[in-house]
């Protein structure tokens, strides 16, 4: 099908722009780990299953309330073995939220099968979280809920390996649906549909309606064909960044950062010469890369370097697949006396609104400190002069014990 094909059987909303590039050769993007997982992401019991598979009557109830970003409560039956399915679901998206902080559990609907930029792809649009609870009075039935707390997340991956072959902005648009509170049918539509045109698919289903999900071996044949469709799976989706990079970014060994801000090498927490290389080498690179082994003293070394940059007046954002490393890491700043002004983020969209409350009331709390520069200058050269006293020392005791 041509472009102008295309364009005259789409929607004017459904149009995506395109690139004055779009005909050049373009570099498909590369993905890794939960990437992948979003661009290949069919039924695979207990982790995924198809939602008319666990309860017909949800899956009816429930689409139509996703679409129009309503909320809902449904009881369903623990039958078997759609209650295996959901008993996995509750205790492997409450251990990853232990240790990732972030929610997991979500339906995705629609669906495309096709092969795309070299990828076979088995991919939801948009994935709704939701919530799985026992039911307090029937040990037989669970909660499926959804309130203003859960996320539309868009399938970023596969918008933005569309955008990167055909020059189109499905990325930005999907991003406003379920960002700017602009989803409900008519555009949800339209934007499904856009997508359809574009990649030249097979509708299988109505549009908004809900079918079940076809077996493994046809899913591989209508990957091959090309097909949109009307089927929703549900189950773990493990976070993703919205961010449209997917190559790792390229730093020049001898970039330089500029060593003119920093005016020292204290921290709150006692570091030894060797640690301190560190915290000098931050200031002076670009990028710095720090090995070692569990139990080493990363953390902490990583506490002390916010406290250092804090002190110079800088802006820190510290990043863990671990949200215990992060609550490890905070623990030694709240020690120290910053706790006003370390925030511990476990869902970057569900925590927005937690944040801001918590900023505003550090900053009508805070107390302006006295600062006298000339005694500042006076007592760090002081203290600076110490140092090097017990650094030498350090060393004479360190280099005849220890070597290097």
């Amino acid at each position: 099908m041509t472009e102008s094909q295309i364009r005259s059987f789409m929607p004017e909303s459904s149009i995506p722009a395109l690139s004055p590039t779009e005909n050049n050769s373009v570099s498909t993007p590369s993905y890794s780990g939960a990437a992948l997982e979003w661009l290949s992401a069919l039924p695979n019991e207990p982790t995924r299953a198809d939602l008319t598979a666990i309860d017909p009557d949800l899956a009816i109830s429930c689409i139509h309330a996703l679409v129009e970003n309503d909320r809902f409560e449904r009881a369903v039956q623990s039958n078997f073995p759609a209650g295996e399915w959901l008993n996995h679901f509750y205790f492997e998206v409450r251990n990853r939220e232990k240790v990732f902080g972030t929610k997991n559990l979500g339906i995705g609907y629609p669906y495309v099968l096709a092969r795309l930029g070299g990828y076979e792809v088995a991919a939801p649009l948009f994935v709704w979280q939701f919530q799985l609870e026992p039911h307090a009075q029937h040990v037989d039935e669970w909660l499926v809920q959804r309130n203003d707390s859960h996320l539309i997340l868009p399938n970023y991956p596969f918008f933005h390996l569309l955008d990167a072959l055909n020059g189109t902005d499905f990325s930005r648009r999907a991003r406003q649906l379920s960002e700017g509170n602009a989803l409900n049918n008519k555009n949800f539509d339209d934007l499904c549909e856009g997508v359809r045109l574009m990649l030249g698919l097979v509708e299988d289903g109505l549009p908004l309606s809900i079918q079940p999900f076809p077996s493994n071996g046809t899913a591989k044949t209508h990957i091959t064909e090309g097909r949109l469709l009307w089927s929703a799976v549900a189950g773990v989706f493990p976070t993703l960044p919205r961010t449209t990079v997917t190559h790792p970014p390229a730093v020049a060994p001898d970039l330089t950062a500029d060593g003119a801000d920093w005016k020292h090498t204290f921290t709150m927490l006692p570091l030894d010469p060797s640690q301190r290389s560190v915290l000098h080498a931050m200031q002076h690179n670009a990028l710095t890369v720090v090995e070692g082994a569990s139990g080493t003293g990363k953390t902490y070394l990583i506490s002390a370097i916010v406290m250092n940059a804090l002190s110079h007046g800088k802006k820190c954002l510290v990043v863990s697949k671990s949200i215990n490393a992060l609550r490890r890491s905070q623990k030694f700043l709240l020690e120290k006396g910053f706790g006003d002004v370390s925030f511990v983020i476990r869902d970057i969209g569900g925590d927005q609104l937690m944040l801001a409350d918590m900023l505003r009331m550090a900053s009508e709390n805070k107390n302006k400190a006295l600062y006298n520069e000339e005694l500042f200058k006076t007592v760090l050269n002081k203290t600076q002069r110490e140092q090097r006293k017990l650094d030498d020392a350090w060393e004479e005791l360190h280099t005849p014990l220890l070597a290097n």
